[in-house]
């Protein structure tokens, strides 16, 4: 595969996530299932180091701004997004199928898991003495009013992540892979 052509996959699977996340928000077919994951570890995976970073994160920041993303979680959510961008790299290093399906399957459920405990901490910050107390038992009580907003997100990630990270390496061997030569002329 040639670089453009890895490119292209990436930004496509970007144009798509930003899709996604504008007709979930509306329809709220899958409620917090997003695509971004998926797009950091085909990015991770297809990509030079720096790339696949920053594409996620612009792919984020592109989102928040066509979709009027503006409240203060969002801190909170983008080092959620950060670590997830840069976690991603790790799928990198997977050398077979059963890898790559238990590092996408850890990863996906990992970075879940991190935007459910980063969100809902950010949720009970910012709400203190308002949505919820202003302790260790308002905390809690955040964590356990996400847990529905966890379970979607996980198991959707369990799903796609793993999906993705091996597509993506077929699609990067499918590139190492020299070209026939042709027939020598006679």
């Amino acid at each position: 595969m040639s670089t453009v052509l890895k490119y292209v996959v990436v930004a496509v699977l970007a144009v798509v996530s930003i899709a996604w996340r504008d007709l979930n928000l509306h329809t709220f077919l899958a409620p917090g299932v997003e695509l971004v994951t998926v797009l950091a570890v085909a990015s991770a995976v297809l990509l030079p180091r720096v790339p696949a970073v920053a594409v996620p994160l612009v792919t984020v920041a592109v989102g928040d701004v066509v979709l009027g993303s503006s409240s203060a979680i969002s801190l909170y959510v983008w080092v959620a997004w950060c670590a997830v961008a840069v976690g991603a790299l790790a799928l990198r290093a997977a050398r077979s199928r059963r890898a790559t399906l238990a590092l996408g399957a850890g990863f996906g459920a990992a970075a879940s898991t991190l935007f459910f405990l980063v969100s809902n901490f950010g949720t009970w910050m910012l709400g203190r003495g308002e949505w919820y107390a202003d302790s260790l038992s308002g905390l809690l009580a955040a964590y356990a009013a996400g847990v529905p907003f966890y379970l979607v997100p996980l198991g959707a990630n369990l799903v796609l992540v793993p999906v993705a990270a091996l597509a993506a390496h077929a699609l990067r061997a499918s590139s190492a892979v020299p070209a026939p030569s042709p027939l020598p002329v006679r």
